[in-house]
């Protein structure tokens, strides 16, 4: 296919372009959609107990498999800017880059939809092995006093960060895992506080799941579909 010289074209001619351009995207966007609310059918058919096919471990595995493909896109996007970019000459002229060089940061700063509540509390602990218990917001403000502060085109305020890892529940124990990133950013969606018998309290979106135990089984399940009168949430209590 012959590539077209843009700087050639008319006002007019650019525009008819731009407008087919802003279709094609409007028209994946709509694909995107489309695929996007069939799943999240699914997940909630399956997941509904008066649905004849009702299974909580089908339903749990529609948002984990979600999960697997984005950190696997995460990991191909990543590899190809670290390993392949600064050779991919093709594209550099395409796209008239000159003097291209290997990337050797991390290109993916933000795909996580699920948003936790400023004041939500984190264990974390240095690269000393020093734990401490403290607000999401509290821990933002004092990393921005010594590392950057990056604002990417949504406007999300994003600090990376090494030395800190944060605990997590994980193969039915503690483990705590590396943070790369933390983000700030405004949240449109609505949120839910979860509060549990013993006075601990949590604030998040619908997006962010949750672990309940339920029949005697752990599922992992959105805030909205908390049973109060059954469900049991995990909460757990470590010494610092």
């Amino acid at each position: 296919m012959k590539e077209e010289d843009y700087e050639s074209l008319s006002l007019e001619e650019l525009n008819d372009k731009l407008k087919a351009l802003q279709k094609q995207s409007s028209d994946f966007y709509n694909e995107e959609q489309a695929v996007k609310l069939t799943l999240n059918s699914i997940y909630g058919a399956l997941g509904n107990q008066y649905f004849s096919l009702f299974n909580p471990d089908v339903a749990e595995s529609v948002t984990l498999q979600g999960q697997d493909i984005w950190k696997f896109a995460e990991k191909i996007v990543n590899r190809y800017f670290n390993e392949i970019w600064h050779l991919d000459t093709e594209l550099h002229e395409k796209m008239e880059v000159r003097n291209a060089r290997k990337i050797t940061l991390d290109m993916v700063c933000y795909g996580d939809t699920d948003s936790v509540f400023s004041g939500s509390k984190l264990l974390i602990m240095n690269d000393i092995g020093e734990k401490k218990e403290i607000l999401i917001e509290d821990f933002f403000n004092n990393l921005a006093e010594y590392e950057e502060i990056f604002v990417d085109h949504k406007g999300n305020h994003i600090i990376e960060t090494k030395g800190f890892s944060s605990a997590n529940y994980k193969n039915e124990k503690i483990e705590y895992s590396g943070i790369k990133k933390i983000i700030r950013h405004k949240v449109r969606k609505p949120k839910w506080k979860i509060t549990t018998e013993s006075g601990k309290e949590v604030i998040v979106t619908n997006d962010h799941s949750v672990t309940v135990f339920r029949d005697d089984k752990k599922i992992h399940i959105k805030p909205s579909e908390i049973n109060l009168d059954t469900d049991k949430i995990l909460s757990i209590d470590i010494d610092i």
